[in-house]
């Protein structure tokens, strides 16, 4: 499994049936996930319209610094309640709980920073409470979430030990898109009456030709025959 393994990860995404995405490793990042917070950069407390509403956002680890921010929360109905309140006698305006009308306001009164941030602090992050996730960045900022919790992909467990416990005791490519079959087996397991026994994979690539994808299959072996594919050396 060297050439396909090296120097990547292999993680399983939970569908109609299992798929094994095998990783470059050098794509993997340790990022930031915000997925509905709002995030009020320092200086733009009172400017709505600057506010960021993350739906679903990715940022590298190195290039996210807490301290950049005056507040990071997550929009929600008692929220917005509170903010309503804090801001009466300064604008009139019903505050919903995503904070869309809010976000229009170019400006707000200087008088109201105080009872504002105030209303914001009790449903603010502090620096260990922002989601903090492994993803594999590719293609046209392309991204997917590899922590079973934050992610929208199905994916749930990390395999790369279990393939890296594996050979290859067969392989064959179809010409016509070089889709390959293998059958793997563990290594510790030598013995010829094993190998019989291994398990069949189906492998394809994504439609960036960013990475590997796996499919287990069955019933294949007598078929082979009669498909494109064509054994190679292992």
């Amino acid at each position: 499994m060297k050439s396909l393994m090296e120097k990547s990860r292999v993680f399983a995404q939970e569908g109609i049936e299992t798929s094994y995405f095998i990783l470059p490793e050098e794509n993997i990042k340790k990022c930031i996930f915000l997925g509905g917070e709002i995030g009020i950069k320092k200086g733009d407390l009172l400017y709505p319209n600057k506010w960021t509403c993350h739906e679903h956002t990715l940022i590298e680890q190195d290039q996210f610094d807490f301290e950049d921010y005056e507040l990071i929360f997550s929009p929600e109905k008692w929220a917005a309640i509170d903010v309503q309140k804090a801001l009466e006698g300064y604008i009139s305006m019903q505050i919903d709980k995503e904070f869309k009308s809010l976000l229009l306001l170019n400006e707000l009164p200087q008088e109201c920073e105080s009872p504002l941030k105030q209303a914001l602090s009790e449903y603010a992050y502090g620096s260990k409470d922002v989601c903090r996730v492994e993803a594999f960045l590719y293609g046209d900022n392309q991204s997917i979430i590899l922590d079973s919790q934050a992610t929208e992909h199905d994916i749930t467990y990390e395999y790369t030990n279990e393939f890296n416990n594996k050979i290859v005791t067969d392989r064959y490519t179809n010409p016509r898109n070089n889709n390959a079959l293998f059958k793997l087996a563990d290594k510790e397991q030598n013995s010829m009456a094993f190998r019989n026994e291994g398990t069949w994979y189906v492998s394809s690539r994504d439609e960036t030709r960013s990475f590997t994808i796996l499919k287990e299959i069955y019933d294949i072996e007598d078929m082979i025959q009669f498909t494109p594919f064509v054994k190679e050396e292992v």
